[in-house]
């Protein structure tokens, strides 16, 4: 009989929070999340799993915490971040074997470290402290606050979760020498740079950052010059900006945002480099089901994406720049990570039915396998079963509209069950990460 689902198998589950994948290469480098039970709190280490069959194998180990693997361009070296040594540092290591070494001491924790497209340099964001009575301006002095004067939050947001206060500190763009360890800070002043890419051949990086003063919840698309000179701006019409990617050929920076303010979906956008020309990639459809999860091909004639269609996640490639989609995966699922090899896809994908793992298929979307097994514990837990329905519903504009809904029980049950509302905005319940399904 199987056992019923309990508190203690939070203990138990592992997670793929993070993946990264590089042309010519068919390995991806995960980051596997778990639960120390002893220490009461999280800790992750770097796995590489082969897409071909072959075993994984773990990178890294230890009680430390290692995220963020980034391979090089040519796959045969591995960047991520570790607290190993007591703070978040960064840490290369060789595929073929040995020992990661530091590269460089920061006074800060780095974050979502970026490859030069030559293999010699790492971009990265840190942390920058600031005196938050400046408030964003460069040389003031201003006069001591008592210990009992309030705090003034003059820009929002001034806090959020997993960051805490955000006066005292800027988010800018820094590169280092992956030999020497020697950094240089790319941006300076009162925004937060929130996401970047280099271009492909090295001249140029794209980056996202916040507006000044009390328009910093805004996001802009900028480019500097790779040494972080002449930094301009790109677009000024958008709410809000994410994670920028440009085209192999260098001829399209595709972003995804929105025009809206408040909590409004997020678009493919094109910017054609040479003219500064933004327009819309797709139709509204062509909604993106997380911001790194677009790939460009390697004719930089069509993307690779996670789409949200119908309350599910599925994956898509769409043509550059005429928009028009081509479903090439579809399941009753959620993705959490997309990667693309050249010759496969790989992907993390749960539902209420089963928890994530890592899969992969082939650049058509068929032959789709199962590449991890890092919950077999689920396998004794009692079989759950997800029913789709669809319900008419009024549109707000005088006629009806047709909305997606799931019905989520354990297999077989009968008779009245709890009904948990779990899903957001165009979201989707079927993840086996929400707690609603959890149940029995």
């Amino acid at each position: 009989m199987p056992q019923a689902f309990s508190v203690d198998d939070l203990y138990l589950h592992k997670r793929i929070t993070e993946l990264h994948t590089v042309r010519g290469k068919e390995v991806a480098a995960c980051t596997v999340r778990s639960v120390d039970r002893e220490n009461d709190k999280y800790t992750s280490c770097i796995w590489a799993f082969p897409l071909d069959g072959s075993p994984p194998r773990q990178l890294t180990q230890g009680p430390g915490t290692d995220n963020m693997p980034r391979w090089s361009p040519d796959g045969q070296r591995l960047a991520f971040t570790s607290d190993r040594g007591g703070s978040v540092q960064l840490y290369v290591l060789d595929e073929a074997g040995g020992e990661a070494r530091q590269v460089g001491q920061l006074d800060g924790a780095p974050a979502s470290p970026r490859w030069s497209p030559d293999g010699r340099h790492l971009y990265f964001g840190k942390p920058c402290h600031v005196d938050p009575d400046w408030r964003g301006q460069r040389g003031q002095n201003p006069k001591p606050r008592g210990p009992k004067a309030p705090e003034v939050a003059w820009k929002l947001p001034y806090k959020s979760d997993g960051l805490g206060y955000m006066l005292a500190r800027e988010i800018h763009l820094f590169c280092m020498d992956a030999a020497s360890g020697q950094a240089k800070q790319l941006t300076d002043g009162p925004f937060d740079v929130l996401a970047f890419d280099p271009s492909p051949n090295g001249k140029h990086i794209a980056f996202v950052r916040t507006r000044e003063g009390r328009f910093s919840h805004a996001t802009d698309l900028w480019v500097c010059d790779a040494g972080g000179g002449n930094a301009r701006q790109l677009t000024r019409e958008f709410s809000m900006v994410m994670q920028p990617l440009w085209s192999p050929d260098g001829r399209w920076i595709l972003f995804s945002g929105s025009e809206d303010e408040g909590d409004a979906l997020s678009y493919l956008w094109l910017l054609e480099f040479a003219t500064g020309e933004v327009t819309q990639l797709g139709d509204d459809s062509a909604l993106l089901s997380a911001p790194d999860t677009a790939h460009w091909a390697a004719d930089s004639q069509s993307l690779i994406f996670g789409r949200v269609h119908r309350g599910r996640h599925e994956i898509a490639k769409i043509s550059v720049p005429g928009g028009e989609i081509t479903v090439l995966n579809r399941a009753d699922r959620q993705l959490g990570a997309l990667g693309l090899t050249g010759t496969h896809f790989a992907f993390t994908g749960d539902t209420p039915v089963a928890p994530s793992e890592l899969h992969c298929c082939k650049a058509d979307g068929s032959g789709e396998r199962r590449v991890s097994n890092l919950n077999p514990w689920w396998d004794d837990r009692p079989r759950l079963e997800m029913k789709a329905r669809e319900f008419q519903v009024p549109d707000g504009k005088g006629g009806t509209e047709t909305i997606q809904g799931w019905l989520l029980h354990e297999e077989g049950a009968q008779g009245p069950m709890p009904l948990l509302n779990g899903a957001g905005r165009s979201g989707t319940p079927t993840s086996s990460r929400r707690r609603s399904s959890w149940h029995r």
